[in-house]
C-alpha cells in the first residue's frame, strides 16, 4: 500500500467511548492540535497521545490542561484551556493507519 505524504489527512473517526466521555469541543481541539503540528511541518508519529487533567488556577477558575505527546520523533507540548463546558480527566489516543485516523480511549484499543 502506498503511504500518504502527510499523516492524519484521511477520514477521521471517534470511538463510542470518546463520543460518550469526551465533549465535542475538546475532541475538535485535539484534532486541531494534530492539524497544527502537521501544518507546521513537524513529523508526526502514527500515535498521538493526550493526557487531559482538570485543575484550578490561583483565581479558582477551572482549567483543562492538555499534554500532547508522541514517541518518534519525541514531542511534548502543553495547552491550557479555559471555559470548557465539560472538562475531562484521562488519556486519549489518536491512531493513524494511513487510510483513516481514530480517536479512542486507551481501554478501547
Amino acid at each position: 500500500m502506498k503511504s500518504r505524504s502527510k499523516p492524519f489527512t484521511g477520514a477521521r473517526y471517534a470511538t463510542r467511548g470518546v463520543v460518550t466521555e469526551l465533549a465535542l469541543d475538546i475532541q475538535i481541539i485535539l484534532w486541531g492540535l494534530i492539524d497544527a503540528m502537521r501544518d507546521s511541518g513537524e513529523e508526526l508519529d502514527y500515535l498521538q497521545t493526550f493526557e487531559l487533567t482538570v485543575r484550578q488556577n490561583a483565581a479558582g477558575e477551572t482549567i483543562q490542561l492538555i499534554i500532547h505527546r508522541q514517541e518518534r520523533p519525541a514531542f511534548v507540548d502543553a495547552t491550557v484551556l479555559r471555559n470548557i463546558s465539560t472538562p475531562f480527566n484521562g488519556r486519549i489516543w489518536v491512531i493513524d493507519d494511513e487510510t483513516h485516523a481514530t480517536m479512542l480511549l486507551p481501554e478501547e484499543y
